[in-house]
C-alpha cells in the first residue's frame, strides 16, 4: 500500500469511480474499498458512532469499520465519508485512528474536515452528471414541464432518487442544491417539512 497516489482524487471522486470502473447505480462503495486495498468490517459499534479509519504503519494496512446497526443507507454513507478520510487525512507514515460521531442533520457538521469528507461522500455517491440526469428524468416522468413544482413534489422526486442512489432523503436534498436545481430555501423547507 506504500507510495500509494490517492492525492489524484481529491475533489475527483468521479475518476476514482471511473478508474475502478464503478459508475453505475447504485454506488458500490464496498466494492470500492475493497479495489482500494482497504479491510471494510461492520459490526455493532456504540450507537453514536457511525464508523471509523484505523491505519496501522508496520502492517501497511487500513481497515474501516462502520456501523451494521445503522441503515444501509447510512453504513453507505459512512463507508464513503471513511474512503474520503482515506484520501484526505490518513498520515501513511505514522499510526492513525478517524472516529466518527453521527450527527442526524449534515449542517450540524462544523469540523472542516469533517465537512469535507461528507461533500466528498456526496459527490462519490451521486456524481454530478449522473445524479442531475436521474433528477431531470424523474421529474420529468412525474411531472409536466409546466407544473409548478412545489416543495411536496420535490419531495416525492426526492424520494424516487433516494431509492435510485440508496442514499438517504436528507443526502438528496443537500445534493439537489449543491447541484443548483433547487434553492437554498427549498432545501430548508424540504428538511422543516420532511426530515426524517
Amino acid at each position: 500500500m506504500k507510495n500509494r497516489r490517492v492525492e489524484k482524487y481529491r475533489n475527483q471522486p468521479k475518476l476514482l469511480l471511473e478508474e475502478f470502473d464503478l459508475l453505475t447505480l447504485p454506488i458500490n462503495v464496498d466494492e470500492l474499498a475493497k479495489k482500494l486495498n482497504i479491510e471494510l468490517v461492520k459490526k455493532d459499534l456504540e450507537n453514536s458512532l457511525s464508523g471509523e479509519i484505523t491505519y496501522d504503519p508496520k502492517k501497511d494496512a487500513a481497515k474501516i469499520v462502520i456501523n451494521s446497526e445503522q441503515s444501509e443507507q447510512r453504513q453507505r454513507f459512512s463507508t464513503a465519508h471513511e474512503i474520503a478520510h482515506y484520501i484526505y487525512d490518513l498520515d501513511f507514515s505514522k499510526e492513525n485512528d478517524i472516529k466518527d460521531i453521527q450527527k442526524h442533520n449534515r449542517s450540524e457538521v462544523v469540523n472542516p474536515i469533517e465537512r469535507r469528507a461528507n461533500k466528498f461522500a456526496e459527490k462519490l455517491l451521486m456524481p454530478y452528471d449522473l445524479f442531475r440526469e436521474e433528477a431531470i428524468r424523474v421529474k420529468n416522468k412525474r411531472f409536466h414541464d409546466k407544473d409548478k413544482l412545489t416543495v411536496s413534489n420535490i419531495y416525492t422526486i426526492a424520494n424516487e432518487l433516494s431509492d435510485i442512489f440508496n442514499v438517504s432523503k436528507s443526502a438528496i436534498y443537500i445534493r439537489l442544491h449543491s447541484v443548483k436545481l433547487i434553492s437554498y430555501d427549498t432545501k430548508s423547507k424540504l428538511f422543516d417539512e420532511y426530515y426524517i
